[in-house]
């Protein structure tokens, strides 16, 4: 977990279910794409923080309900300013295996190098489901 990047959010955004049912997922578990994206490069949708989108792309759980997930921010190709010109630029904090990697989800975005790590606080407000953001 990358606690440098750590931010709260409500458990709700986190839930994962165990009997294959997404309408329980959180809004966060249910986008988690690592697999898509390394077999063809697809997402499975996005969900927002702060007006940006993300994917999540790693899940920590334990019986007692998620620990954390790790997410990126993805943008569309066209906005996508890099902010590394080499692998030796790379592994700064927020940087990512998923760094610049072009994936679909309708039109082609990029999935940017910050990444974040979302972990349960109860204390935390949410209302409930935002409204996946459209992106494409």
């Amino acid at each position: 977990m990358r606690e440098e990047n750590a931010v709260k959010v409500h458990p709700s955004r986190l839930a994962r279910s165990w009997d294959g049912c997404d309408a329980i997922d959180g809004d966060i578990v249910r986008t988690y794409s690592a697999d898509l994206i390394s077999e063809s490069k697809k997402i499975r949708g996005v969900f927002e923080w702060q007006g940006r989108a993300f994917v999540c792309v790693s899940v920590f759980h334990q019986k007692d309900g998620v620990k954390w997930c790790e997410a990126v921010e993805v943008v569309p190709v066209g906005l996508f300013k890099p902010e590394r010109d080499s692998l030796e630029e790379a592994g700064k904090p927020g940087d990512c295996f998923y760094y610049g990697t072009q994936v679909k989800k309708g039109k082609e975005a990029v999935v940017l190098g910050e990444a974040l790590t979302f972990i349960p606080d109860q204390s935390c407000d949410w209302a409930g489901p935002e409204k996946q953001q459209e992106l494409f």
